[in-house]
């Protein structure tokens, strides 16, 4: 190879390296676990992993695709929501700017049962002295 090819090819190769760009694209939100990982509608929970930014915007948090309207706590490693109401089992994703988490598994269970039964007070005659009743007769 002579001088002149040598530079000529030299030259070529650092001018195909100019071409090539290198992008860097931050990661997008990713979900490492749901605290707890079920729950009954209208219940709290928490949303832990990275990449969900310092505060909400117009960032989003969906339920099996039902997304929530009440976030009380948001940055960017966790999120705290309440489980909206037509919530079904299935995946919790977070959208942030477009991006989309991954889906992790969340369980609706039925809410608790509501109690008849009246709390108790203590008897009815509290503030009455006590009497003393021996074979029906009152003393």
């Amino acid at each position: 190879m002579n001088r002149w090819t040598r530079a000529s090819y030299i030259l070529s190769v650092l001018f195909s390296l100019s071409l090539i760009s290198v992008h860097v694209y931050a990661a997008g939100p990713t979900i490492n676990a749901l605290t707890p990982n079920s729950s009954a509608i209208g219940e709290t929970i928490t949303i832990i992993g990275s990449g969900f930014g310092a505060s909400q915007g117009t960032s989003i948090v969906t339920f099996n695709g039902i997304q929530t309207t009440t976030i009380s706590r948001w940055n960017s490693a966790s999120v705290t929501v309440v489980v909206p109401t037509g919530a079904t089992t299935g995946n919790v994703v977070v959208t942030v700017n477009g991006d989309v988490s991954n889906g992790v598994p969340f369980t609706i269970v039925p809410a608790p049962a509501a109690s008849n039964a009246l709390p108790l007070k203590g008897s009815p005659r509290m503030n009455e002295p006590a009497r003393k009743i021996v074979l029906g007769e009152q003393k």
